[in-house]
């Protein structure tokens, strides 16, 4: 079997707030244009292996650019639901979510959209938080989180390394994995592991190349593709902005802590160090204080 994997594509509308992409919707647009372009130079499907998109519910427009993305294949598109696409994380929302449509309109058989079942020959899958469908085959597709080794996985994460997968599932040659965003292979004793990682990077974190796996198990060929995805597009600015704000805030209630003229009311202690203060604070932030005296009169008035 040939396939193209790849997974946690997190498809959303608002560009996330490390990004200085002008256009994010052309961003994600192009990157899965190059998974199209993949699959068909290489004639096989695609399989995504869960979190198609960021949040259970998405807007309609991003929901239309995962099936825009169908309409431009020439083989069949295959996936497994991930946490992030599940209302409470639960395949029985399904039909609560925009994942759910993508399964109606597998349903249909009018897109290159098609169940994993079609497969069941050579693949086992589980949607997340499910038992294993199909088992038994030659290839298994979880979303599970996975690191590529002990020493990899964050403090308190509950999550399992290849070796351990493949001591669970001690039937399977090639098993998938979604979840993490770290894209790696691991191989023992002529068995594999893969995560594809990412389709993007959309946290400062995240700074390994983006990829997909071409696999093929008649020939035990794995090829690592990267996805062009510029890194001098992500930046931590907005974190040193907040880091920034923050130090100005609190800088400013010392000030108020400090006032010989002190009001009974909040408020005009507020107001009056504002006064005080306008060369050093910025207008966002004036915005921020005032805002948050709406919001909260009733819980800081003294």
């Amino acid at each position: 079997m040939r396939l193209l994997v790849t997974g946690d594509w997190h498809l959303r509308k608002n560009r996330p707030r490390c990004r200085l992409d002008e256009d994010w919707k052309a961003t994600q647009k192009e990157h899965l244009s190059q998974i199209a372009y993949e699959s068909s130079s290489r004639n096989c499907p695609v399989l995504i292996t869960g979190d198609i998109f960021n949040s259970a519910i998405v807007a309609e427009e991003i929901v239309n650019l995962f099936l825009e993305f169908c309409q431009l294949m020439n083989n069949d598109v295959l996936f497994i639901a991930g946490n992030h696409d599940l209302p409470d994380h639960s395949m029985n929302n399904v039909y609560r979510s925009s994942i759910g449509i993508l399964f109606n309109v597998m349903a249909l058989g009018t897109t290159k959209l098609v169940s994993l079942d079609k497969y069941r020959k050579e693949v086992s899958y589980a949607h997340f938080g499910t038992a294993v469908v199909n088992p038994g085959k030659e290839i298994l597709v979880l979303h599970r989180l996975t690191y590529p080794s002990l020493k990899a996985i964050p403090p308190n994460a509950k999550a399992s390394t290849p070796a351990e997968l493949l001591e669970e599932f001690p039937g399977y040659n090639y098993i998938f994995t979604g979840d993490c965003h770290m894209p790696f292979h691991y191989e023992k004793k002529g068995r594999s592991v893969i995560n594809p990682g990412h389709l993007n990077r959309q946290k400062t974190d995240e700074t390994d190349q983006p990829c997909m796996y071409f696999v093929d198990t008649d020939t035990d060929e794995i090829e690592c593709i990267e996805i062009e995805d510029d890194i001098d597009l992500v930046t931590d600015e907005y974190i040193k902005n907040e880091e920034d704000r923050e130090d100005r805030i609190e800088a400013f209630v010392e000030k108020i802590k400090t006032q010989k003229k002190v009001s009974l009311s909040f408020e005009d202690n507020i107001e009056s160090a504002l006064l005080q203060n306008t060369a050093t604070l910025d207008e966002t932030t004036i915005k921020l204080i005032r805002f948050l005296m709406e919001e909260s009169d009733d819980q800081f008035r003294i």
